[in-house]
């Protein structure tokens, strides 16, 4: 499969859930890493990625109106005029690796930080190494370093 872009059709193709699902899988969010070895924090990640608001949108997903990919295709070319410091961090394991890395060659001061082993949701499965990053990231920019 090739690189989408972001915004494409086919990155948003979503199947209708029956309306019997009460939970949301959590597909490629987390590892299987983290149901062995802490259940119950996999337990509550799909909880709470199974709210109501999401399962109906889940049951009746909607196309991405023209606006928004006007506005996404906006977004890219002017991301470059950021002049504050950013931090593009990743999960190595998630799927928007490339869109991260594009992103960081978009905005050439900004730093990129690709966490190793840690799926989409780096913040939730491996928060340890996510604030490790973003401490880092704010003291420099705080100028402490």
């Amino acid at each position: 499969m090739g690189i989408r872009e972001p915004g494409a059709q086919a990155f948003r193709a979503i199947a209708p859930l029956d309306a019997d699902v009460l939970f949301l899988p959590v597909g490629d969010s987390l590892t299987d890493t983290l149901k062995m070895q802490r259940p119950r924090m996999y337990e509550r990640y799909l909880r709470i990625r199974s709210t109501a608001t999401r399962l109906e949108y889940m049951r009746h997903p909607r196309e991405r109106h023209p606006a928004t990919l006007a506005e996404t295709a906006a977004i890219a070319e002017t991301i470059t005029r950021v002049s504050s410091p950013m931090l593009v961090i990743v999960g190595a394991l998630g799927p928007l690796v490339t869109a991260a890395r594009r992103l960081h060659d978009l905005v050439p001061h900004s730093r990129y930080r690709e966490i190793a082993a840690s799926p989409h949701n780096v913040y939730y499965e491996t928060a340890q190494a996510w604030n490790e990053a973003v401490d880092t990231f704010l003291t420099d920019a705080a100028g402490h370093r």
